[in-house]
């Protein structure tokens, strides 16, 4: 999917996590056309640069509504934070690349 049509875009813009447990009975998100597409739950993560901007998320779709726990939020968050480990050690090896060729 396009970023600019998926939810994860706006994760990224307000830099906090969304859970849409529910999304075709969720009035803000119910005829967004990410939603549209077969989704009845969404929940993501943002990820970011060493330097907090953020670059996009982490995401769990499923076509069925979903209760989505602290805990499941939590296991969630600890995956974006392993994306966003792995993110900068690909910049740190990509700047060590560049100058050591």
């Amino acid at each position: 999917m396009p970023l600019d049509c998926s939810v994860c875009v706006h994760v990224a813009a307000a830099q906090v996590p969304i859970v849409i447990q529910d999304a075709k009975r969720d009035k803000k998100w119910r005829n967004h056309p990410a939603i549209l597409d077969d989704v009845g739950f969404y929940a993501g993560v943002p990820l970011f640069t060493h330097n907090r901007v953020a670059v996009g998320s982490i995401c769990i779709v499923d076509q069925k509504p979903k209760r989505f726990r602290s805990a499941d939020m939590q296991a969630l968050g600890s995956l974006a934070t392993i994306a966003n480990c792995m993110l900068e050690k690909m910049r740190l090896y990509a700047k060590i690349e560049k100058r050591c060729p």
